[in-house]
């Protein structure tokens, strides 16, 4: 259901999930369109799984909001939720991410998201979010483009060579 932004930019609904009433549940990402329905995300979403910033996808049903990735942008996206308000993690972990050459993409009173490049290494992402996670009850994360969502095994994009634009 792309809406148009401005000549640059897009917003489409992809599916994020179901509630618990069965009613799926859609994520409004900002887009730039590549052609007919193919899209480069310009940021990590917050609930949609298996993407991340950069990725381009192609849509495969504007009103189920289906998609598929047809090239990786070789970001890791990290989703960080809390009970409370994020501020005290956003101020401990957007200058650690941005050490990392990563950006914060979403900026939520109980969600932040980021955008960290594969080169960062996971061994340096999971240092940074153990660390200011550590000792909260209150907050968790997780990657959201790393681990399959039905079998929880390893998507393993970053061990593919990139593909040609």
């Amino acid at each position: 259901m792309p809406a148009s932004v401005d000549q640059q930019h897009s917003i489409i609904e992809l599916y994020a999930g179901t509630r618990a009433d069965g009613e799926p549940v859609y994520e409004k990402l900002a887009v730039r369109r590549a052609d007919n329905d193919r899209y480069l995300l310009l940021h990590s979403p917050g609930f949609v799984r298996g993407v991340a910033r950069g990725d381009t996808i192609e849509l495969l049903s504007k009103r189920a909001g289906t998609f598929k990735v047809l090239r990786r942008g070789g970001n890791i996206a990290v989703r960080v939720y809390s009970r409370t308000d994020s501020a005290v993690l956003d101020a401990a972990l957007t200058p650690q991410v941005t050490q990392l050459e990563g950006r914060r993409d979403v900026n939520a009173p109980k969600l932040l998201v980021y955008s960290l490049p594969i080169e960062a290494g996971f061994d340096s992402v999971e240092s940074v979010f153990d660390q200011a996670i550590s000792g909260s009850s209150d907050a968790s994360w997780s990657y959201g483009n790393v681990y399959d969502e039905h079998s929880g095994e390893p998507l393993n994009w970053w061990l593919q060579a990139p593909a040609n634009s």
